[in-house]
């Protein structure tokens, strides 16, 4: 994959990353008159440095020529090149969400990651061989590094300048993370989607932490129906192809969870553990990894019927179930 000019001053720079099911991160670069915007970098290794700056290269560009850093949301194949970046050009300017100051202190934490998840998975009725692997030290990848604060934070309808004549409009979209945000190009109209609306697969969508963010899957629905019905045309997604139909493929995304939800709902006719209802709804032979992710998704979704009153939870011998509390299992969204 090789950098590609895409018009109206907008490039792409596919960045690869080591993480299964995706081979790349879009960056995409917007030039303006005294320099670019650099939307997402990748995460921290030599080859994803190397594609970003050989990639500049072949656009006319090098690292001095950005004076702007935007990153969508706190997740490393966005954020992690960022503090190499700005190490190499103190001139470049760091933006993103200003959510991000109550995710920081998390990310920031890896070794509590395990913990906490055991934790939640004990809880949440896994076995437990499963939730003891999350305490064993588990090494952490050399391409994650801290991240500073941005020198910028920015709020839902806040402009970031591209150039006097040219800027981006930001939409606060939190689900997918606490601080993500989609942006609207001023000059041509095209939504950069980050992980919010992608065009194959639905944006992963997980309960984590019930502090900071006790209904992610309800924000993810929620900033899924204002792009639905923005009317919103191309769209630059994170990963993989250009969408021609922003707004059209949030619908599809909606309508996942529609289904998705249903399905949850029919999983807890009797009481039953999240553990118990992810093992039903995704394909078996999942890995450790997998299957965390896919118990986390399942708890999105299954806090999210508990929040909106369709589901109820219990606990019993210290265990959590969840049963539902409506006789009408259909579920609407959006």
């Amino acid at each position: 994959m090789t950098a590609t000019y895409l018009g109206d001053g907008i490039a792409r720079i596919p960045i690869p990353i080591p993480f299964a099911g995706l081979d790349w991160v879009n960056a995409y670069t917007i030039a303006g008159d005294d320099g670019i915007v650099l939307l997402d970098c990748g995460v921290d290794s030599n080859d994803g440095y190397e594609a970003l700056t050989n990639g500049l290269r072949s656009l006319g560009h090098d690292l001095r020529d950005v004076h702007t850093l935007v990153v969508s949301h706190l997740h490393p194949d966005h954020v992690g090149l960022a503090p190499r970046l700005l190490e190499e050009h103190d001139g470049m300017r760091f933006v993103m969400h200003e959510r991000v100051d109550h995710a920081l202190p998390i990310y920031n934490r890896p070794e509590l990651w395990g913990p906490a998840f055991a934790e939640a998975a004990r809880e949440h009725g896994a076995p437990r061989e499963f939730w003891e692997f999350f305490l064993a030290d588990i090494p952490i990848p050399e391409w994650w590094r801290l991240v500073e604060p941005p020198h910028l934070t920015v709020a839902d309808g806040d402009q970031i300048r591209v150039d006097d004549r040219r800027h981006l409009s930001v939409l606060y979209t939190p689900g997918h993370e606490i601080a993500h945000i989609c942006l609207q190009d001023s000059a041509t109209g095209v939504l950069f989607s980050g992980d919010h609306v992608l065009p194959r697969i639905t944006p992963y969508v997980g309960w984590e932490d019930p502090e900071r963010d006790p209904d992610p899957l309800g924000n993810f629905i929620a900033s899924l129906v204002r792009i639905r019905d923005g009317g919103f045309g191309t769209t630059f997604p994170a990963h993989g192809a250009i969408i021609e139909r922003g707004s059209a493929r949030a619908d599809q995304i909606l309508l996942h969870h529609e289904r998705r939800l249903g399905d949850t709902m029919k999983e807890i006719v009797e009481p039953s553990t999240a553990w118990t209802v992810a093992g039903e709804l995704f394909r078996p032979n999942l890995d450790v990894f997998h299957k965390r992710l896919a118990m986390r998704e399942t708890l999105a979704h299954l806090e999210y019927l508990r929040l909106d009153g369709k589901a109820a939870r219990d606990t019993r011998a210290d265990i959590l179930f969840y049963r539902a509390a409506v006789r009408d299992l259909a579920i609407r969204v959006g």
